[in-house]
């Protein structure tokens, strides 16, 4: 059988002179694995280098270790009380986590428009279509409301006197007229 190597050649694609590493070597030399270890905040939970052999943590586990440990309790209370004040429909804890989940994905795409991520037709024959849509299942409007008025934190009603920024406290882009 042939090596994987024994496969690559040189290429030139637009000027450009591409030669195969077959090297085996570290670049820049050998890096040593390092111990790690995160603690969640106020549990007993504690992430280390191998911790999951047993696979009893899932993705979500992992995700929330980054979380303050009320924060989307919190969040969830006050986006609903938002939403409600303004007719919107309210959010489950799944429609918030899948948020920030497409928050994180949409990273991955490159566009010129936000509304192309809910586009089934691919750009190039190359790359596939975003289809946030069909693979999230949240509907674009959906998207864009809970972009709109999410709330990521209660704030006083009344502004601290020593505020640096008190014009722009409630800006018109952040808290919309009833």
């Amino acid at each position: 059988a042939a090596s994987p190597h024994s496969i690559l050649r040189e290429v030139t694609v637009h000027g450009h002179r591409w030669i195969p590493h077959t090297s085996t070597a570290a670049i820049n030399g050998h890096v040593p694995k390092r111990s790690w270890c995160a603690k969640v905040p106020k549990s007993d939970v504690t992430f280390t280098q191998g911790c999951d052999n047993d696979e009893h943590f899932c993705d979500l586990d992992y995700w929330s270790a980054v979380l303050p440990p009320n924060q989307i309790r919190d969040m969830l209370r006050d986006c609903n009380d938002f939403f409600r004040s303004y007719g919107i429909r309210e959010l489950t804890r799944g429609e918030l986590l899948r948020f920030f989940g497409m928050l994180i994905l949409i990273t991955r795409f490159e566009f010129g428009d936000r509304k192309e991520l809910w586009s089934t037709t691919p750009p190039s024959k190359y790359i596939d279509a975003p289809a946030l849509g069909m693979k999230t299942g949240m509907s674009r409007n959906r998207f864009y409301e809970i972009m709109r008025y999410v709330v990521w934190s209660k704030q006083p009603e009344l502004i601290p006197q020593k505020m640096s920024h008190e014009a722009d406290y409630r800006s018109e882009y952040s808290i919309p007229s009833k």
